[in-house]
């Protein structure tokens, strides 16, 4: 439940940030390099900025219905709230959904497992539909082409521990 809020969710954190491996002795987080990457300021206003991409490209798709991310919406909008249980009124839904329903109690133990996938592939696509979108403001293409360059350098820097070997801590 600690991950199951809108921020944890909007920058694609879950449980696993909690996980650690019995190594030599004591305990180590298995995600400990992305731990102390994501805690850097300027790491975060790059998740951030990713986010709000991501949020125009969406909020791109709720405006324009004749592209595959306006038919992508029910599918993300039937996940979402899956991993941000963590707030109310939802929190209270799923401890009434849990309690009545077994097969509900069993599937919905660990929500992030079973939706992440799906919200990754919704936040992927609508990061383009956001990159598209902002694409239309410039007109020349040279500008057009350095946003491309720096929404791929973002991309990069978010994801710096992967490219460094380091996708699981050693």
């Amino acid at each position: 439940k600690k991950f199951a809020t809108l921020d944890k969710t909007a920058f694609l954190k879950g449980f696993l940030f909690d996980w650690q491996k019995f190594t030599k002795g004591n305990y180590k987080d298995v995600l400990q390099d992305w731990k102390k990457h994501t805690d850097n300021f300027f790491i975060f206003e790059t998740g951030l900025v990713i986010f709000l991409i991501t949020l125009s490209g969406f909020i791109y798709s709720l405006r324009h219905r004749d592209n595959f991310g306006y038919k992508l919406l029910p599918v993300f909008i039937l996940t979402f709230p899956f991993l941000i249980y963590g707030h109310e009124p939802l929190s209270s839904l799923v401890n009434f959904l849990r309690e009545t329903i077994p097969l509900f109690r069993e599937g919905y133990r660990f929500p992030w497992t079973k939706f992440s996938i799906i919200i990754i592939f919704c936040f992927a696509f609508y990061f383009s539909q956001g990159i598209f979108w902002l694409t239309r403001f410039f007109k020349d293409v040279k500008k057009s082409l350095i946003l491309g360059v720096v929404a791929t350098l973002l991309l990069i820097l978010w994801m710096l521990p992967a490219f460094r070997g380091n996708l699981i801590s050693r």
